[in-house]
């Protein structure tokens, strides 16, 4: 009967490890959900019965086992589900080893119980203990990656920024595969055991552009990265409120992402978004050649701006010079910055794989949306309802962007959102411009989480409405059984930001 306590034992990790990798296995980062585990959590809670093991009656024991078991059966819906790469097994079997030790000296409920209860810890320090061989096995892959690369000798494009990145990268990949073999990491691989499993694995030796994401949550980060693949060109594609938890200032954001800069050396060239209002103006040496591009003094920037339900047009100018008329599907002023982005790094590569103007405007024009980057949708019942999914990983410009998108729609404007979370001391500036860019819509859905509680007092303080609901699914239900009888006009839902569970759980 004491091996009815594996199953919560079982579930406990689950959640500890899915917390961990969540937060970039970050050891001290799993403390803050340590509450959550002793407090919130079912099949913990359920473990405080045993204190009725006290009483020593065989009908009381067979009701606490029953209860145990049966509640443990419970499943628990997480957003994201644990991946179990390499590291996560390691951690695993080093957890697990230590759960036994106690075993070693009694075996009874009271062990099984003490288990349960100390489970974080176990955790914990099982992260810490395995830190030094998972450095000797990250700079191992490192210089793997660095001898591949230094075989096939690719183009290098590096491209960072708090946000863009995924797009931008995605953006050049289509525009340069018709006419070049290029590489790209897939989907948001930005970290260097990321990119170096998808060098190593999927990477063709013969590509000649290898389009390179990195992504940062402290600094260092992109000088890791820098020195494993060493870059020719590198794009800095925004500077904002992105994991400022660990990154602390807005300054230090700006430092690790021109740690690109030391990576790309003397005959390096860079290309940074004028845009943005921390990119703007900012000169950098020790490169052959910088450009910034968007702003009416960048090199490049987009005028004559029209906005239609389907498609964007606008024309490059470089300095009050016409260049090209771009026609696009995609949606957003950011989707704007990132093709006169995407412009100014094909004038970067242009003396080594040039694409012509007539090549880069077809192209733009094929651009289909990244998946959970603001892409509209039908219902796929049929119904007047669009969605405007823009899912994921929302940041204070993409979001206020993707608002102004949903206020040219024709029809109802609603809105379901978490907020944008981790801005760390920044919090109230963000929320601040959020819910300026909030009012005038005609529905707002919070989705309840810790960082909305400030965005939800800014909006009763402006007498903006709104509903509060505990799931993206339960803010669907709730607009549709609303505007069920309105089926003569469209009733257009954003859904700006899905958080993972990290979040959700803090």
């Amino acid at each position: 009967m004491y091996f009815v306590f594996v199953l919560p034992i079982i579930k406990g990790l689950y959640f500890l490890l899915l917390m961990l990798q969540q937060e970039h296995y970050n050891s001290f980062s799993l403390v803050r959900y340590f509450k959550k585990y002793y407090f919130g959590l079912p099949f913990v809670v359920c473990c405080y019965l045993t204190g009725l093991f006290f009483f020593k009656n065989s009908y009381i024991d067979l009701f606490v086992y029953i209860f145990v078991f049966v509640f443990s059966l419970i499943k628990i819906k997480y957003i994201v589900k644990l991946k179990f790469t390499k590291r996560i097994c390691r951690l695993s079997v080093l957890s697990v080893l230590l759960c036994l030790i106690p075993f070693l000296f009694s075996f009874n409920r009271v062990t099984f119980i003490l288990i349960i209860f100390v489970l974080p810890f176990i955790v914990f320090f099982s992260s810490l203990l395995i830190c030094p061989l998972e450095i000797l096995i990250k700079n191992y892959y490192k210089k793997k990656v660095a001898r591949r690369l230094e075989k096939i000798n690719p183009y290098v494009v590096c491209i960072t920024g708090s946000f863009g990145k995924t797009s931008v990268k995605r953006m050049l990949e289509e525009l340069y595969k018709s006419e070049y073999f290029v590489y790209a990491t897939p989907k948001s691989y930005n970290t260097p055991m990321g990119i170096a499993r998808c060098v190593l694995n999927n990477m063709s030796g013969l590509s000649e552009i290898f389009f390179c994401e990195a992504g940062a949550t402290k600094k260092g980060d992109i000088n890791e990265i820098v020195n494993m693949v060493k870059p020719d060109v590198g794009v800095i594609t925004s500077i904002g409120y992105q994991h400022m938890s660990s990154f602390k200032s807005i300054d230090n954001v700006l430092k690790t992402k021109l740690e690109l800069v030391s990576g790309l050396g003397c005959d390096g060239k860079l290309v940074l978004n004028y845009g943005n209002e921390y990119l703007n103006g900012i000169e950098v040496d020790g490169v052959k050649e910088c450009i910034g591009v968007n702003k009416r003094y960048g090199k490049y920037y987009a005028c004559n701006i029209k906005y239609d339900d389907v498609y964007t047009e606008f024309d490059i100018y470089s300095y009050n010079k016409f260049i090209l008329h771009i026609k696009t599907k995609l949606l957003g002023d950011h989707n704007i910055d990132n093709i006169v982005l995407c412009y100014g790094v094909k004038k970067m590569l242009d003396d080594k794989f040039y694409l012509s103007d007539e090549s880069f405007k077809s192209g733009v024009l094929k651009l289909c949306n990244v998946e959970n980057r603001l892409s509209l949708k039908s219902d796929v019942d049929g119904s007047n309802f669009r969605f405007l999914d823009d899912s994921f990983n929302s940041n204070t410009e993409g979001f206020v962007s993707a608002v102004n998108v949903l206020k040219r729609l024709n029809g109802i404007k609603c809105i379901i959102t978490p907020g944008v979370v981790d801005g760390g001391s920044y919090s109230n500036y963000i929320n601040e411009k959020l819910s300026a860019v909030l009012n005038g819509l005609d529905d707002i859905v919070f989705v309840n989480n810790k960082e909305v509680k400030k965005l939800k007092m800014l909006l009763n303080k402006r007498n903006i409405r709104y509903k509060c609901v505990d799931s993206y699914s339960e803010g669907v239900k709730y607009l549709k059984d609303k505007y069920s009888s309105f089926s003569d006009v469209f009733v257009n839902v954003l859904v700006e930001n899905d958080l993972p569970d990290n979040y959700l759980m803090r």
